[in-house]
């Protein structure tokens, strides 16, 4: 069975993020079989200044739009094609844009233990739909515990630890230094796919690129 290696840059607060992980995900699993897809999820922070308790997203998004109903326009339209994608997004249970360093953290852990594609599924989980702060350590802990990470462990304690830190800011500081400035990113067998394109287009790129 082929290898197929694939990064996929992205941030947590990122609904786009989402939607094209779940999207390149309906197009591996139309290939099982044919292809073995090693995920790696690199970070990208959307907003690396944002304070470690986070911000209100009403005053943030107001601002950063122009007004909080602006804003609730664009919520709407992801709303939308979350819903085709079988995403539930519950802007409405958002209170909190969170820092999410801790959460690339989490996942840089957890694919020590080749648990970073649950662990990822559920951290996207509990903002967009559960509402979850996900800068919270409580929050973070109890989506781990969920994946089947060990929260009990000496080890799990450490993955706030500065060797991690060094790790994931040095991850992303070499993609921004490669040019990366948006996400979602998928390189494929280091080619990249822009965008949080759909199932088909994934689809036909992996049929044209991938030997």
């Amino acid at each position: 069975m082929n290898i197929v290696k694939v990064d996929i840059i992205s941030d947590y607060i990122c609904p786009w993020c989402y939607i094209g992980k779940k999207r390149f995900q309906n197009a591996m699993d139309n290939f099982k079989g044919q292809y073995h897809f090693e995920i790696n999820y690199i970070p990208f922070q959307l907003n690396p200044d944002m304070p470690v308790e986070g911000q209100n997203r009403r005053e943030y998004r107001s601002k950063k739009f122009g007004s909080w109903e602006k804003s609730q326009k664009l919520d709407d339209g992801v709303v939308l094609v979350g819903n085709l994608e079988g995403l539930l997004f519950n802007y409405g249970f958002l209170e909190i844009i969170p820092n999410t360093l801790n959460a690339h953290l989490l996942t840089n852990y957890a694919s020590k233990f080749n648990k970073h594609q649950e662990l990822s599924n559920e951290i996207f989980k509990s903002y967009f739909t559960d509402g979850k702060d996900i800068g919270s350590d409580a929050v973070l802990t109890k989506i781990a515990a969920s994946v089947g990470l060990d929260t009990e462990s000496e080890t799990f304690k450490n993955y706030k630890s500065d060797e991690n830190k060094k790790i994931v800011e040095a991850t992303e500081h070499l993609n921004k230094l490669s040019g990366v400035n948006s996400v979602p990113l998928f390189l494929i067998d280091n080619i990249a796919v822009s965008g949080a394109q759909s199932t088909q287009v994934f689809e036909k790129f992996i049929l044209e690129n991938i030997k």
